[in-house]
C-alpha cells in the first residue's frame, strides 16, 4: 500500500507506521504525571500551596491587568480571593480554561451578555484543531483485546464552548460540531475504506481478521459506509485541545506566542488548550473495530 515507517514520529512528520511513546521513565517505571512531575519535588518549598476541592470563579481584573482570582471551596467552606504579585497563570484543563476566561468577561460578547457578564475582551473563535500536523490514521496500543479503530487527528469540523450561567460549578455548554464541514466524512469514508484494504495484505489476512463494526457485512457502497461511519462516530477521544487558540487576535487566537492573554496584561494560559505540533489523539473517531482471529 506503500506505507512506509516513520523513525521518529516527534520531528512534526509522522506520517507512515510508527511506534507510540509512552510516558513512563524507562529507569525508574515512573509515570509521567502532575503529582510525579510536580507535586512530590515541590511540596517543599515554602511557597508552595494547593487549596484541594477549590474552583476558581473568575479573574480579577483592574482594568486590563489580572491581579488575582476569586476561588469557592466545597460546600460549608469560605469562598476567597488571591491576589497575584506577578501574574496569573491559568492551567484549568481544555475545557474549564475557556469556561474561567469567559466567566472572566473574555469571549463571545453576544454569549456573555445574556449572562449579565461585563465583557473585558470580546472575541470567540469556532476552532480547536487547525494547524497540526500529525498523523492521519493511527492505531491504538490501548486497547482491550485484539481490536483496531481509526482515529482523524485533523479534522475540518469546529466545535466551541461555552459559558451556561455566571457558575463555575455549572458545566459549560461543549459542542464538539462533529462532521459539520462536509469534508470530514468524505476523509472518514477513505480512511475506512483505506483499512478494509490494508487488513486484506498477505501479511494481515493470513491472520483472519474479522470486520465486528461499524458496517460488518456491507458491501462497499459509499452511501451505506458514510451512513454506518456516523452511526459509530464517536466526537472525541478524550485528548480535546487547542480550545484557546494561540494565533493572532485578529484571527480569533486567544493567547500570543508567549501564552499572554490577548487584550490583557498579567494573564497567561498554559497546557494543551493551545495546540501541539506532533501528538494529537485525535476529535474524532470512528469506531471500526477488527477482530483478528490467529490461526493456531
Amino acid at each position: 500500500m506503500g506505507i512506509q515507517p516513520a523513525v521518529d514520529p516527534n520531528n512534526g512528520k509522522a506520517q507512515g507506521v510508527f511506534r507510540l511513546q509512552r510516558s513512563i521513565d524507562a529507569n525508574t517505571q515512573t509515570r509521567s504525571s502532575a503529582r510525579a512531575n510536580r507535586h512530590d519535588r515541590d511540596i517543599i518549598r515554602p511557597n508552595y500551596q494547593i487549596l484541594a476541592n477549590t474552583a476558581v470563579t473568575w479573574v480579577l481584573f483592574k482594568g486590563e491587568t489580572a491581579v488575582g482570582v476569586d476561588f469557592v471551596g466545597e460546600q460549608g467552606a469560605p469562598n476567597g480571593s488571591l491576589m497575584a504579585r506577578k501574574k496569573v497563570i491559568l492551567a484549568a484543563g481544555a475545557v474549564h480554561t475557556p469556561q474561567i476566561l469567559q466567566l472572566s468577561g473574555l469571549g463571545d460578547a453576544k454569549v456573555l451578555r445574556k449572562l449579565g457578564i461585563r465583557t473585558i475582551w470580546c472575541g470567540q473563535r469556532k476552532a480547536m484543531l487547525e494547524d497540526i500536523d500529525s498523523t492521519v490514521v493511527g492505531g491504538s496500543s490501548w486497547n482491550t483485546g485484539p481490536k483496531t479503530s481509526i482515529y482523524m487527528t485533523r479534522p475540518f469540523s469546529r466545535g466551541s464552548i461555552k459559558v451556561t450561567s455566571r457558575s463555575i460549578l455549572d458545566a459549560p455548554l461543549i459542542d464538539y460540531g462533529a462532521l459539520t464541514d462536509s469534508t470530514d466524512l468524505e476523509i472518514l469514508y477513505a480512511m475506512y475504506m483505506g483499512t478494509r484494504e490494508l487488513m486484506l495484505t498477505p501479511d494481515i489476512a493470513v491472520l483472519g481478521p474479522i470486520e465486528t463494526a461499524p458496517a460488518p457485512g456491507t458491501t462497499p457502497h459509499e452511501g451505506a459506509v458514510k451512513d454506518a461511519v456516523m452511526r459509530a462516530l464517536a466526537p472525541s477521544s478524550a485528548h480535546q485541545c487547542r480550545t484557546a487558540p494561540m494565533m493572532k487576535r485578529e484571527d480569533g487566537g486567544v493567547v500570543g506566542a508567549q501564552n499572554r492573554v490577548h487584550a490583557t496584561k498579567r494573564l497567561s494560559v498554559v497546557m494543551r488548550v493551545f495546540g501541539r505540533l506532533s501528538w494529537v489523539a485525535g476529535l474524532r473517531q470512528a469506531s471500526m473495530q477488527v477482530l483478528r482471529r490467529l490461526q493456531t
